[in-house]
């Protein structure tokens, strides 16, 4: 599973210049003057559409930072393109999509931004079917002063839509069947809202980021910490290259978990990823699995594979507060956690249901099935969240 917190943020906007807007707020300052107040409205990485099972996701993240020295907090946020509203996220909503690297997510205070405190606004948006796909997007910011006495609206957070090229089309990274694409694109602690502080910038790595685990025969996942088969989680299954590529990262060597899932040394954010290999797909980007098994990695650096070659197996390595699974995701450097995580979708998968949430999964429930209507062989999408499929073609 991801980490549950993410590294201090340190410096991370002084450096920031991609997509920014320093925007003038006005507000009613107590005894009626005017204070000018100044607003940083940033998109770090550009916003990508993918297919999610028959549906168009939006997905990017707008950084706001209140640059004044008086506190503000966010009352509204809109994705907007051109004069067309997107989404628009009021509270209690937006407070789950909301984040303030360095602060948890329960603060009782979560919308509000202290003078140059940065928030994160993560956005997940199902698009309407029979409406053209943005190109470009701006966003309109609702903000109230701490003299709580009127409210502002600024625009800005320019930016342009990732072209339909930039996702990655892969090959299974795994055989077989009963595995559950484990995410949540809002989680907390998660994979893409866990952002880390490398050579004084900010990254989120794992935007995309999927961990794979399998069920067990009887479709739920093994709870009982008392007695685990051998292939628990899928633990040694193969795992496999999912294009040609060229091997820029191998790494080997460290201890899988013990038999009770605990690691048996310390994790730190250099060993949280285990054991792990890094292919270069060209056009800058790489694709990461980690947490494979000890003495498993079969290929070096350098080394040219083709897709569907066995290149490791799958283990417990590193950081896998879950248990065994494959960690995948791709980003745009050879590097684990300094780099911006890339969207990707399946050439070809099966699909069978979903569990309702991570923790359902988790607690052991049984998955709900697949609608009634929904084809089971989905091509060229992303998996949704949580939901079991297989990388197998059916019989």
């Amino acid at each position: 599973m991801p980490p549950v917190a993410s590294r201090p943020l340190r410096r991370a906007f002084s450096l920031l210049t991609r997509s920014a807007t320093v925007a003038a707020l006005s507000v009613l300052a107590p005894g009626g003057l005017v204070s000018t107040q100044e607003v940083d409205l940033v998109v770090v990485h550009p916003p990508a559409v993918l297919r999610v099972q028959g549906a168009s996701y939006l997905a990017h993240e707008l950084w706001i930072t209140n640059r004044e020295r008086s506190s503000l907090t966010l009352n509204e946020v809109a994705v907007l393109d051109g004069a067309r509203t997107v989404a628009v996220y009021q509270e209690p909503e937006l407070v789950s999509r909301v984040g303030r690297p360095g602060l948890p997510r329960t603060h009782s205070t979560p919308l509000l931004l202290e003078p140059n405190q940065p928030g994160v606004v993560y956005f997940w948006i199902r698009l309407q079917a029979d409406v053209a796909t943005p190109r470009q997007l701006e966003h309109r910011v609702s903000l109230s002063s701490s003299f709580g006495s009127r409210t502002a609206v600024i625009d800005g957070g320019r930016t342009n839509v990732s072209p339909a090229d930039a996702i990655e089309i892969l090959d299974a990274p795994l055989r077989g069947r009963g595995w559950v694409a484990v995410y949540d694109p809002l989680l907390v602690g998660g994979h893409r809202t866990a952002v880390y502080t490398i050579d004084g910038r900010p990254w989120i790595p794992g935007r995309f980021a999927i961990d794979w685990i399998r069920l067990l025969p009887n479709g739920r996942l093994h709870t009982d910490s008392t007695s685990r088969p051998p292939d628990w989680n899928g633990f040694g299954t193969e795992v496999l290259a999912v294009k040609d590529a060229r091997v820029a990262v191998a790494v080997d060597g460290r201890s899988d978990a013990d038999q009770h899932g605990k690691p048996r040394e310390a994790i730190t954010t250099e060993t949280a990823a285990g054991n792990h290999i890094a292919l270069d797909l060209g056009k800058g980007r790489f694709a990461f699995y980690e947490h494979l098994q000890q003495g498993s990695v079969r290929v070096k650096v350098g080394q040219r594979v083709s897709r569907g070659e066995t290149i490791a197996r799958l283990g417990s390595s590193g950081s896998v507060s879950s248990g065994p699974h494959l960690h995948f995701h791709v980003s745009d450097a050879a590097r684990p956690l300094g780099a911006e995580g890339l969207p990707f979708v399946l050439r070809q998968f099966q699909l069978h249901g979903a569990f309702a949430s991570i923790a359902s999964f988790l607690q052991g429930d049984a998955p709900l099935p697949r609608p009634a209507g929904d084809e089971p062989t989905r091509s060229l999408e992303r998996p949704g969240p949580n939901v079991v499929m297989d990388f197998e073609p059916p019989d």
